[in-house]
């Protein structure tokens, strides 16, 4: 952006070598301020050079994550599958579910409003209603539970991984592995955790 500022308000000339490379420059209209707005672009050029310069350590440490995070995905290759399974497992979970919301929802008695096109429930006290406030929290639980399986097992894969470097520590089937272990020492955690997850959702769909 200075270069482009310098050029058009006259500080490059138009024969220099910027005009020599090749590189079409855009034409603004005459401004008196475009040096300005140069020296403005130069400098906040410089404030971020500094900024970047300030933040290497973090940026090391970001490369040395993502390395990191490369070789797991090329040992641990089934674990690129596992996004792909689950999201389709919640698609089908909210297909299903979503059918059987609106059949509960149309078995409620509806009245007409004489002042709206819309109706409106007749009872609020419905039975109907009643099961479907209630499938909706359950499949509000059962959506956080799916999603909160999906980031155990990736991250039980991760750690299998991590420490799977030893003598006699190969790693064998760590996705699989990942699943018992959710299911046989995790799942009521998981299970609460979305529990308390699909309230607050369902309290702020109803509220």
């Amino acid at each position: 952006m200075g270069v482009i500022f310098l050029w058009n308000g006259g500080v490059i000339p138009r024969d220099s070598f910027v005009g020599n490379l090749g590189v079409p420059i855009p034409t603004l209209p005459k401004n008196d301020y475009y040096n300005i707005f140069a020296y403005v672009s130069f400098g906040l050029a410089g404030v971020f050079l500094i900024l970047v310069l300030c933040c290497c350590g973090r940026i090391r440490l970001a490369v040395a994550v993502c390395s990191v995070a490369g070789q797991f995905i090329s040992n641990v290759c089934q674990i690129m599958i596992l996004p792909i399974f689950m999201g389709l497992l919640i698609i089908a979970l909210w297909v299903a579910c979503v059918f059987a919301m609106v059949g509960l929802i149309g078995g409620a008695t509806f009245v007409a409003k004489t002042d709206d096109v819309f109706t409106n429930i007749d009872n609020y006290g419905d039975r109907f209603l009643g099961m479907f406030y209630y499938y909706t929290f359950a499949t509000l639980w059962s959506n956080a539970l799916l999603q909160a399986l999906a980031i155990f097992v990736v991250a039980s894969c991760c750690a299998l991984w991590y420490f799977s470097h030893g003598i006699k520590q190969e790693l064998d089937s760590p996705v699989t592995k990942s699943f018992c272990l959710a299911f046989r020492y995790h799942f009521g955690s998981l299970a609460f955790g979305s529990f308390i997850l699909a309230l607050v959702e369902w309290v702020q769909a109803v509220v």
